[in-house]
């Protein structure tokens, strides 16, 4: 039975042409068969990929905290930041306070500098003169504590002769000095000796007990005497005026000063019992004498 034209041509045309870019792309096809897309939950679930070994997801700790027995990583980082922190303030501290120290002695130390520079200014201008008070003038009023516990003031020296000196452990015949008075075993001098000595405590704590010994804190006394070299003595009789100064480098300069300062009072006491002597008795004792007769 034969098939109509019109049918046979419309089979032919539905049918594909063989060979042509059709056919190649069946062949690729077959060689290569295409793979069906990968999910993100596919790759979550595969096996192996986040999960252990039997196949289940290991479970996550919890934010902050770390295995059993040992501090988070967060924790261990805040704790040393905090000892860090906490080592930078001890150092400042400590920083600081030696800071403070240091400028506390170097105003100290400025102090007496300062006094010092105004004294040689003063001698500088002419007003005062540089080894102390000149001869024949008195014994400026003053008050100062001695090593002892002691206070010495100018009316506790007047009555007697005495010698100051002034000595500083920065000058080389300043200590030269102190170790002779410290070393010497002669007598002391006739005469009292009172000692200011700028500096350590160590070098007064050397002197005999014979010396009287001047806080340096009387640092007015110096200016007082308007003394701005050292070593600087000055000697002053029982009146309380000066009678000599100098510059002493040994302890043989202070006896023969004292010994000066005696022979002057001696000289001076025979003066007055022969002007005693020449102006004749009182006038009571030459009424009694009358009454008498």
């Amino acid at each position: 039975m034969g098939q109509p034209d019109d049918l046979l041509d419309a089979r032919r045309e539905e049918r594909p042409p063989r060979g042509g870019r059709h056919l190649r792309r069946g062949r690729r096809a077959r060689r290569r068969p295409r793979r069906a897309p990968r999910t993100v939950a596919h790759r979550r679930d595969a096996p192996g990929h986040g999960h252990g070994l039997d196949g289940h997801r290991p479970r996550r700790a919890p934010r902050g905290d770390g295995p059993t027995g040992t501090p988070s990583r967060s924790r261990d980082r805040r704790s040393r930041v905090s000892g860090a922190w906490i080592a930078a303030f001890v150092a400042v501290s400590l920083a600081a306070l030696v800071t403070l120290v240091l400028v506390l002695g170097l105003i100290r130390q400025l102090g007496g500098i300062l006094e010092r520079v105004e004294t040689l200014l003063l001698d500088a201008e002419g007003l005062a003169p540089l080894h102390g008070l000149p001869v024949g003038s008195p014994l400026p009023s003053f008050q100062a504590t001695t090593a002892a516990g002691g206070t010495v003031s100018d009316a506790d020296v007047r009555g007697h002769p005495g010698i100051f000196l002034f000595l500083d452990v920065d000058c080389a015949p300043c200590r030269a000095l102190l170790d002779e008075l410290s070393d010497d075993d002669g007598p002391p001098l006739p005469v009292p000796l009172y000692v200011l000595i700028e500096g350590t405590t160590e070098a007064r704590e050397r002197l005999p007990g014979w010396i009287v010994t001047i806080n340096p804190e009387a640092t007015s006394l110096p200016r007082s005497f308007r003394s701005s070299v050292r070593p600087n003595a000055i000697a002053f009789d029982a009146r309380g005026v000066v009678v000599e100064r100098s510059t002493p480098n040994a302890i043989d300069h202070l006896r023969e000063m004292a010994e000066r300062i005696i022979i002057a009072e001696v000289e001076e006491g025979r003066g007055r019992a022969e002007r005693q002597r020449g102006e004749g008795p009182p006038v009571g004792a030459m009424e009694g004498s009358e009454r008498e007769g």
